[in-house]
């Protein structure tokens, strides 16, 4: 890690600045605590039966921007190979 951070401190990128600055240890539990409540939000709103057909909706449509997205076109085949792996379940 340490290492990582030395390389990331010598890129003038401002991404690279805010990952070294989210890796710091006092960001770390800012972090956690975004997450926990981004996670209770998202349990709370999954009670209402209409925002778990919205987020299946989102789901799906993340699902079909896979088939379409450049890295799917391999003229050798599909990443998700079909026939071989579902990687996601069929929506009905």
């Amino acid at each position: 890690m340490a290492q990582f951070k030395a390389g990331l401190s010598k890129i003038e990128s401002a991404h690279a600045k805010k990952l070294l600055q989210d890796l710091e240890i006092e960001n770390r539990e800012a972090h956690r605590q975004k997450a926990k409540a981004y996670l209770f939000d998202k349990q709370k709103a999954w009670m209402k039966h209409v925002n778990i057909l919205k987020e299946l909706t989102m789901l799906n449509q993340l699902r079909a921007s896979v088939f379409d997205d450049d890295i799917s076109k391999n003229p050798r085949g599909q990443i998700l190979e079909p026939g071989f792996r579902v990687i996601f379940p069929i929506m009905q």
